[in-house]
């Protein structure tokens, strides 16, 4: 699969592509996908998978195409949900390609009575207290010095997980796909994300429309009030992978055009595109 020639720059790094094998058809493969990534002279993707770690893929993909590809682990019950040692074996194995840990996703408590799927949950609130395991989980992402990203929690449990999280070292955070609409959190609690310290992921999935072809202007201007109520701090996604949407790299350039059409400066997105999510996945924190 050749890549058309888009408008994205040299060095672009998406962190959020969901890519075959999976559990469900996608648009493309590890392997599509990272020779993608040389076609384009992307740095690479991070792969994202919601039942599997994809450490192991994106070492194989990348020593297959010297593609810079980055696995990822989400909590959710397919493996063990908030599961210190699935972190510890995903970050101990792959230790070259390991950078991303997700809260969980489809069994996020406010997932599952968004889209009342019946599944059943995996909390990471008691209350105001951590849930059971999620101390550790925190603990084990602050040893690995892994990037924590919010997956689908509500709102609240996003800001209140992360300040457990940076309390247990972590140095890394990052609020999940800000402007989709189950977890877009509005601007007070994403100015508290940000005054701890997160990046702020805006994804070209969300600026869709219902016939997932068209930008949505509606979610376009929610985009671009995020970025720049964000400043140095977002960093621009796919969230592609889905057969009913353009290719990620596809519809990562509309993202970045249109955000472009709104008045985000060339530079600003080319960085938000490249260096922002350069750093928060590689620069050491030490």
């Amino acid at each position: 699969m050749t890549p058309p020639e888009t408008a994205l720059p040299p060095g672009t790094l998406d962190l959020h592509v969901h890519a075959a094998p999976d559990i469900k058809p996608r648009s493309v493969n590890d392997l599509s996908l990272a020779r993608a990534c040389v076609d384009l002279g992307w740095q690479g993707a991070a792969l994202k998978s919601h039942s599997e770690p994809t450490g192991g893929r994106a070492a194989m993909a990348g020593a297959a195409t010297g593609a810079g590809m980055i696995g990822g682990l989400v909590l959710n019950r397919a493996i063990g949900g908030l599961n210190p040692a699935a972190i510890a074996a995903f970050a101990s194995a792959t230790p070259d390609t390991a950078r991303i840990v997700w809260m969980p996703t489809r069994d996020a408590a406010h997932d599952i009575a968004r889209k009342g799927t019946g599944r059943a949950a995996v909390p990471v609130l008691d209350g105001s207290a951590p849930a059971e395991g999620l101390t550790e989980v925190l603990e084990a992402i602050a040893r690995h010095d892994l990037v924590l990203a919010s997956g689908h929690l509500h709102p609240a449990e996003t800001v209140a997980v992360f300040r457990l999280a940076k309390a247990a070292g972590v140095r890394r955070l990052l609020v999940t796909h800000a402007t989709a609409p189950i977890t877009d959190m509005g601007d007070d609690l994403l100015q508290e994300c940000l005054e701890l310290g997160a990046h702020v992921e805006i994804c070209a999935r969300n600026v869709f429309g219902d016939d997932r072809a068209r930008i949505d202007p509606a979610k376009l201007g929610r985009a671009a009030e995020v970025f720049r109520l964000c400043g140095g701090r977002a960093l621009l996604s796919s969230d592609l992978g889905d057969t009913r949407y353009p290719l990620p790299w596809e519809g990562l350039a509309q993202l970045a055009g249109a955000l472009a059409g709104q008045g985000i400066p060339a530079a600003d997105l080319r960085h938000a595109l490249t260096e922002i999510p350069a750093h928060l996945v590689h620069q050491s924190t030490a």
